[in-house]
């Protein structure tokens, strides 16, 4: 009784542990690895050995305005390489520094691995007979949003910038792998503003609001909306 008991327990620990995939919660990682596999990701489906970049934003949904002076595609021999920016005092810095071996992700173009260069590079594919073949990737799709990752590799990144209904088709039919338990990392939607939350009408004085004599040292009159507290009379000492 007990062995099975035992056994059943094991087999529940082993579907939990491959029912939840890894997903980084720092967004900032994500753009630059998750931009990555995007870049890649685009210049597959536009299959070109010599890619015009301007056209590669058309496959995205949401590519922010400078996002072209963000990103790179150069050819060294045979093979064409993606790089992306890598903010001065960005997270991502961090975990390429310990990463970058083994994920092939280099400081220049065919270049050694990163250690700390304004951008990271990573091979898109090569090139034979004017025909142009794409690294091999893993794509999956979760929450509306396409996920990448590698063989060996158990991190999932969300494609940045998101890719168009289209682009997200043409993903899928190239490296498409079912996956459970992807989530947008927290912080990846659209963050509300504190405007947005307080309206000016909904400030207003306090009803007892009043100074005199008998006012004493370090009261207040706070007013609380969500994180913002509003003081529209400071803390003050009155002397006789």
């Amino acid at each position: 009784m007990r062995k099975i008991l035992a056994s059943s327990i094991l087999v529940i620990f082993m579907l939990t542990s491959c029912a939840f995939a890894d997903v980084n919660p720092d967004t900032e990682i994500h753009k630059v690895m998750g931009g990555l596999y995007s870049l890649v990701s685009a210049i597959a489906v536009n299959g070109e050995a010599a890619p015009d970049i301007r056209a590669l934003r058309r496959y995205f949904n949401d590519a922010p305005n400078g996002w072209l002076d963000t990103i790179r595609v150069e050819r060294v021999g045979n093979d064409l390489w993606a790089g992306v920016t890598v903010g001065k005092y960005s997270t991502a810095r961090k975990f390429l520094r310990s990463n970058a071996p083994k994920l092939g992700i280099t400081d220049t173009p065919a270049g050694s691995a990163w250690m700390g260069g304004d951008f990271a590079w990573i091979k898109a594919g090569n090139i034979s007979n004017g025909k142009f073949t794409p690294s091999p990737l893993k794509a999956a799709q979760s929450e509306g949003a396409i996920f990448f990752s590698t063989e060996g590799q158990a991190d999932w990144w969300q494609s940045y910038p998101s890719l168009s209904k289209k682009s997200a088709q043409e993903v899928m039919k190239l490296w498409g792998v079912k996956e459970a338990g992807l989530h947008r990392p927290q912080g990846s939607e659209k963050r509300i503003s504190i405007y947005d939350e307080v309206r000016p009408s909904e400030v207003r004085k306090p009803d007892d609001m009043h100074t005199n004599r008998k006012h004493q040292f370090g009261e207040s009159y706070d007013i609380e909306m969500g994180d913002v507290i509003f003081k529209p009379v400071p803390s003050t000492r009155y002397r006789d």
